[in-house]
């Protein structure tokens, strides 16, 4: 066939026209038919719908894309066989001589892919829960240190300014207490702060 004519009519002269030359036994067992079926090598493409369905079905687009396709999936009528097919051809001297398709078995690989997709949207769920409930014991603790220990410092801060205002001095030097109690004031709140920073409060 000239690959001059226009993509149309190239596209129906195939369909019209074409014949099975060769048949893949894996293929024809994929749809259930044996290599030995009489019939099958010689008639035309037309007549058998997996043929049809896969190639003739795209034959214009492989036309209009210089007679190679590829990328193809298609699963097979009554089957779970899903295929992944291309369709390339062979021009000599201006003329379109010959085309084969080819067709391989993707289903388990597509069943794993969606098995591994799943997978992957459970594990983004989980993490997402994880990370709130992380959130949610980061925010407990932290308000337990403040409602509790750092209240308590802070009280002690207060009396011990308290104590030293009061008359007469007292029996031994407060400072390193207040020291003390300032460094584990300042120890708690910077816990506080990391266990809820304040863009989580």
């Amino acid at each position: 066939m000239p690959v001059s004519l226009p993509p149309t009519e190239q596209a129906e002269r195939i369909r019209q026209g074409a014949v099975i030359a060769e048949c893949n036994a894996a293929f024809l067992a994929a749809q259930g038919l044996s290599v030995d079926k009489p019939g099958i090598v010689g008639s035309p493409l037309r007549e058998h719908p997996t043929f049809s369905d896969l190639y003739l079905g795209r034959i214009a687009q492989w036309v209009a894309s210089g007679y190679q396709l590829s990328g193809i999936e298609h699963r097979l009528p009554d089957s779970p066989v899903l295929l992944l097919a291309s369709l390339s051809g062979v021009v000599e001297d201006g003329q379109l001589v010959r085309f084969w398709g080819v067709a391989q078995d993707v289903t388990s690989l597509r069943d794993a892919e969606r098995t591994v997709q799943h997978q992957a949207t459970q594990l983004r769920r989980l993490a997402g829960e994880l990370m709130k409930s992380d959130e949610r014991v980061r925010r407990k603790i932290a308000a337990e240190l403040h409602d509790g220990p750092a209240q308590g410092l802070v009280a002690a801060q207060i009396e011990l300014s308290l104590a030293g205002r009061e008359g007469g001095r007292p029996g031994r030097d407060l400072a390193p207490l207040r020291r003390a109690l300032e460094s584990a004031t300042t120890g708690v709140r910077a816990l506080m702060s990391d266990l809820a920073p304040a863009g989580l409060s």
